[in-house]
């Protein structure tokens, strides 16, 4: 948490460099196509462990599964369909299109200007049912993860999120 003194200048930054609908149309932004980064991050020379592709319904709708407080009885901890799905659904690639030319345009769960989608995703994560403990990027076109590191390594991560 920022000190009670930090806050000034944080909402000062945050007014200056904030879109408005102004701003937007004031300042005209074109994308140079032939800069843009690559679609995917993919990690060549480590094992993709490949996640289930058929990812079955919850037969739950939306707005019943938001509008429950709290489940009753224990529930059972994540294992790796749940988690495919969570990823799939999350931040997947929902569709795809393929241009004269050839090029192949894969359109992700998540919005994103421009479609050049600069999220990546990670999972880390105790030992679960079918996957070992680690640390795990998402490759949302196998779909498949990619174990960077070995272990469990959850303490680090919550340390680098300032405890949270």
């Amino acid at each position: 948490m920022a000190d009670v003194d930090d806050r000034a200048t944080i909402l000062a930054y945050h007014e200056a460099t904030k879109h408005s609908p102004a701003s937007v149309q004031a300042r005209a932004h074109y994308l140079d196509w032939d800069n843009r980064p690559l679609s995917f991050k993919v990690y060549t020379d480590l094992e993709r462990i490949p996640l289930p592709e058929d990812i079955p319904s919850l037969d739950v709708a939306a707005l019943a599964a938001i509008g429950v407080t709290s489940v009753p009885g224990p529930t059972p901890g994540p294992d790796v369909p749940a988690l495919a799905r969570l990823l799939v659904l999350g931040a997947g690639v929902h569709h795809t299109k393929t241009f004269g030319d050839g090029e192949v345009l894969s359109f992700r769960n998540y919005a994103s200007a421009g479609a050049l989608y600069p999220v990546e995703v990670y999972v880390g994560c105790a030992d679960l049912p079918g996957l070992p403990a680690g640390v795990y990027h998402f490759d949302p076109q196998g779909p498949s993860l990619t174990r960077l590191r070995e272990g469990d390594h959850r303490g680090h991560l919550v340390r680098a999120a300032a405890g949270e």
